[in-house]
């Protein structure tokens, strides 16, 4: 699943759409698991012209700040991944579309709140299918932009606090 399935999707793709494409790969990873995506990075760009971006650290260490005004797309595929609220509630501001699994919170908020395309966890053909959609389609088409705008608007830090607060020291 998550990344891996990611480069599994890109090497379905033709080399054309593979040509218009550069994935940013943002996030915390053991040491093992980095040596692993190098390998398949490697793999991929053996059998397709995309370029690949990493910005991996190692997993003990503070979580990077993720540049998600360089990205057209915010790609979320692991199943097992925990809440990525703040990431969602950033994409919506930037208004950059989600694509993500049907499972679990965060592809609820998506459908929700149409802030992108969600598809079923672990079919990597449907995955490749939405990703030269995305490639191919104006993404102004892709998720709702007021939705996005409200999305971001709702999910504040101070809204979350004053929420947290109020459950805990209810007046």
């Amino acid at each position: 699943g998550g990344v891996s399935a990611v480069l599994e999707a890109i090497a379905h793709l033709s080399p054309d759409l593979c040509q218009q494409m550069c994935l940013l790969i943002v996030g915390q990873l053991e040491a093992e698991a980095q040596s692993r995506l190098a390998y398949q990075i490697a793999a991929l760009r053996r059998r397709r012209p995309v370029q690949v971006l990493l910005q991996v650290q190692a997993a003990e260490t503070q979580p990077l700040s993720t540049p998600l005004h360089l990205a057209d797309v915010v790609v979320l595929p692991s199943r097992q991944m925990g809440y990525y609220g703040g990431l969602l509630t950033q994409a919506a501001k930037l208004q950059k579309p989600i694509l993500t699994t049907d499972e679990g919170l965060v592809g609820e908020l998506v459908k929700r709140g149409q802030l992108g395309l969600t598809l079923q966890a672990g079919d990597t053909q449907h995955l490749a299918v939405a990703l030269a959609y995305l490639l191919e389609v104006p993404l102004e088409r892709v998720g709702d932009r007021q939705q996005m705008r409200q999305f971001a608007a709702w999910n504040t830090d101070v809204r979350f606090a004053e929420t947290v607060f109020r459950y805990l020291c209810p007046s």
